[in-house]
C-alpha cells in the first residue's frame, strides 16, 4: 500500500510538472537549441492584415527560408487572391517585392529587424541573444491553434530598436519549436498575422529558389 501510495503521489507530481506553463527564459532556451540546427524551411502561408479594426482579405501562398552567408534568405510567394499576387524576397540588406498583376516592383534596403517582412524570420533560426537585443520576452501561456497546443511568447520592442513595430507574438509548436502563427503589431495597433502549415524543415533548398525574375517591361515604383 505504501509503495502504491508513493507511486500515486509521484505520478501526480509528474503530471503537475508537465502541465506547468513554461517561462520566457525556458521558451527562449528551446528556440536557441533549434536555431543551432535550423537550415531551411518550406511551408504554406496565410497572411492576414487588420487595419483600423477592419480585416483585409487573407492572402495565401508559400514561404521559403534558407540559412546563408552573410544573412538568411527569405521568399514569400503570394498566389491568391489573384489581384494580390506578388513575390517578396529578402537577401542580405536588400528587399524586393514584385507585383505580378501590376507588372511593377519595389526595391529597398532594410536594417536589422527593420521591416514587417523581415520580422517573419523571428522564431525561425534566430538566436535568443539576438532576440534579446531587440525585445523584452514574456510567456503568455498556451492556446490551441489549428489543433496544436501552442506556447505563446510576446516579444515587446525595446525603445528605438524596431521602428514602427510595437510587438511580435509567436504561437510556438512545442514539438518543433517553430511558430504555428506569428502576429506583428504596429504602434498604430494594426496587425498582420502569418499562419504556417505543411512545414518542411531542413530540406536541400536550392539557391535558385530565391531568384526573382523581373520582366523587362515591368515598371519600378
Amino acid at each position: 500500500m505504501r509503495i502504491a501510495g508513493a507511486l500515486c503521489i509521484f505520478l501526480c507530481l509528474t503530471t503537475a510538472a508537465v502541465g506547468q506553463n513554461l517561462t520566457a527564459e525556458q521558451i527562449l532556451a528551446r528556440l536557441d537549441e533549434k536555431a543551432k540546427v535550423f537550415k531551411s524551411l518550406e511551408a504554406s502561408i496565410v497572411q492576414q492584415q487588420v487595419s483600423v479594426g477592419v480585416k483585409k482579405t487573407p492572402e495565401t501562398g508559400k514561404i521559403y527560408m534558407k540559412v546563408a552567408k552573410p544573412a538568411p534568405m527569405v521568399l514569400v510567394d503570394i498566389t491568391s487572391p489573384k489581384n494580390a499576387a506578388k513575390t517578396a524576397l529578402i537577401k542580405g540588406e536588400k528587399a524586393l517585392i514584385f507585383f505580378r498583376e501590376q507588372k511593377s516592383y519595389q526595391e529597398s534596403k532594410i536594417g536589422p529587424r527593420g521591416s514587417v517582412f523581415d520580422l517573419v524570420l523571428t522564431g525561425f533560426g534566430v538566436p535568443a541573444e539576438t532576440l534579446k537585443k531587440f525585445y523584452t520576452a514574456e510567456a503568455k501561456g498556451r492556446e490551441t491553434i489549428d489543433g496544436v497546443v501552442t506556447e505563446i511568447l510576446d516579444l515587446t520592442s525595446l525603445p528605438g530598436q524596431t521602428g514602427d513595430v510595437k510587438k511580435v507574438t509567436l504561437w510556438l509548436d512545442p514539438k518543433l519549436w517553430i511558430p504555428v502563427q506569428t502576429r506583428v503589431t504596429m504602434r498604430s495597433n494594426d496587425t498582420t498575422d502569418f499562419k504556417y502549415s505543411n512545414v518542411r524543415l531542413n530540406r536541400n533548398l536550392a539557391d535558385s529558389v530565391f531568384n526573382v525574375k523581373i520582366p523587362s517591361d515591368a515598371s519600378k515604383l
